[in-house]
């Protein structure tokens, strides 16, 4: 601004995404108690910002971040503004993935769900910027998944700072409420102390991470701290767990929960987990395969012919997913639980992530990219109109923030279901490479593993594999039988007719 305002003015500052900035002001005020309001983008709960001026030339820069994808500043009169910038900051973690396909949509929800999981890391993974910041350990073990397709291993340090954090906040004082309780969010308060389905997720990502990074150490850190925390179940007379209302009984956003079909494939999901870890630790807990034998014979009662698994008059999709995924649910039902997901729509943003892995995990990655497409599809078609580089709470704009970290699944489903990288023994001893080409022609996707680089490109006729060393990838194209590749350098693996 050449002149002072006259009158109050508001301006909108556009930024090229959404990010973590710390606003800096260069002016002049002819007074003393001028105010100028800061404000944000978010849905909701925004971040604000003001500053009062002194007489004279001054430069401040607000001491405390805010996230937003515009800068909306309202300027009172008698101040010329000389220069409004600003400096951006976040983890230092540096992409490492990549993933693209002749599909643009798709590749529009990846880069939406990289700048999603990027907005929501700084000293702790949180669910979102805007709000509370805090680390939820249901999207937390989401970004931990699915920070091992995009970022440098920096971005593991994280990760195992939540883990030391939640198990340095477990009471051992037998007369403690909470004790061997792994805490959803710490440090809180009581209220939101025992989430107990996402302290289930949170055991079963322990496993995951150990898949992805090989870290045996890290599983001798986790496995007695959530054999504890199982062992606070009860076992009903009916053979499945008891329902635990934690201190937020809560499954997921929205309606149609199904509690009894969730909560006993979470648990049995985290028994086998454990039963997997004790084996590599070489522990003798028979318990697990006894409670797991248990809770399956329980299960059983829950599958109702032609319906699914429920316990109400319509299925859960995200109950049947779980069915699944924790490996309740035999292959000869799959065609049913198919049914199921692709006509049920109950699952928030943040489950929807579960029900299209269980998709894949089926065997049906196209109907998944269907779903995937059909629900993210607005969410998508709304930020390319506004110039929101984010994925929202909700599918539904404006109930809640405009990045919040366990709507970004996408990045890793796209490169592990449709670039078809999955490990399959810890640490990449080895792995499947079996991309899926219902919906495009042609796939890339580059993932940096404990091993080195892991690079796929190419057609359904051929491919190019790029292995590091030590590394024995099993390739699947349609057509052809199953292939094994190793060694590192580029191996080209053809259709020939």
């Amino acid at each position: 601004m050449d002149e002072y305002t006259r009158e109050a003015v508001t301006i909108s500052l556009d930024l090229p995404g959404n990010m973590q900035i710390t606003p800096v002001l260069e002016l002049d005020a002819v007074t003393d108690g001028l105010k100028i309001d800061m404000d944000t983008t978010g849905a909701r709960d925004t971040l604000r910002a003001s500053y009062i001026t002194v007489a004279g030339s001054q430069e401040w820069e607000c001491p405390g971040w805010i996230s937003t994808q515009a800068l909306i500043v309202t300027i009172p009169a008698g101040v010329r503004i000389k220069e409004i910038y600003y400096r951006q900051s976040g983890y230092p973690a540096e992409q490492a993935g990549v993933f693209s396909c002749d599909d643009e949509s798709l590749n529009q929800l990846w880069q939406e769900s990289f700048n999603t999981l990027c907005i929501c890391m700084r000293d702790n993974f949180m669910d979102c910027p805007d709000r509370e910041r805090a680390q939820w350990w249901a999207d937390v073990t989401s970004q931990m998944h699915e920070m091992f397709y995009t970022l440098d291993s920096r971005a593991e340090l994280l990760y195992r700072k939540g883990v030391d954090t939640v198990i340095g906040w477990t009471s051992q004082d037998p007369s403690d409420t909470f004790y061997h309780v792994l805490k959803t969010v710490v440090p809180s308060n009581d209220e939101i102390a025992e989430l107990p389905q996402q302290e289930l997720y949170g055991i079963v990502g322990f496993w995951l991470y150990y898949l992805y990074t090989g870290q045996k150490d890290f599983l001798y850190e986790v496995y007695q701290p959530a054999v504890d925390y199982l062992k606070l179940w009860e076992m009903g007379t009916d053979g499945l767990v008891r329902h635990r209302d934690g201190t937020w009984d809560w499954s997921d956003w929205g309606n149609n929960q199904d509690s009894t079909v969730l909560e006993n494939a979470w648990y049995y999901w985290c028994l086998t987990t454990l039963e997997k870890m004790a084996g590599v630790l070489g522990m003798e807990e028979p318990w697990l395969r006894e409670t797991a034998d248990t809770v399956a014979a329980g299960y059983e009662s829950l599958w109702v012919d032609g319906a699914g698994y429920t316990t109400t008059a319509v299925p859960d999709d995200r109950g049947n997913a779980l069915a699944v995924l924790s490996g309740l649910a035999p292959a000869s039902r799959y065609p049913v639980i198919l049914g199921v997901l692709q006509n049920t729509f109950k699952a928030s943003a943040y489950m929807e992530v579960y029900v299209l892995r269980a998709m894949c995990a089926m065997g049906y990655v196209s109907e998944a990219l269907d779903r995937m497409q059909s629900r993210y599809g607005n969410m998508v078609s709304v930020n390319q109109e506004k110039g929101i580089s984010t994925l929202w709470e909700y599918f539904e704009e404006g109930m809640g923030t405009y990045n919040h970290a366990w709507s970004a699944g996408g990045v890793y489903l796209l490169p592990a279901w449709v670039g078809g990288v999955r490990p399959t023994a810890p640490g990449w001893e080895t792995c499947v490479i079996a991309p899926d080409f219902s919906h495009s022609d042609r796939v890339s996707v580059t993932v940096s593993t404990v091993k080195g680089i892991i690079s796929v490109s190419g057609t359904a006729q051929a491919l190019e594999i790029t292995l590091p060393e030590g590394v024995t990838a099993e390739v699947q194209l349609p057509g052809l039988e199953p292939r094994t590749v190793s060694g590192a350098g580029t191996h080209t693996v053809e259709i020939t007719h």
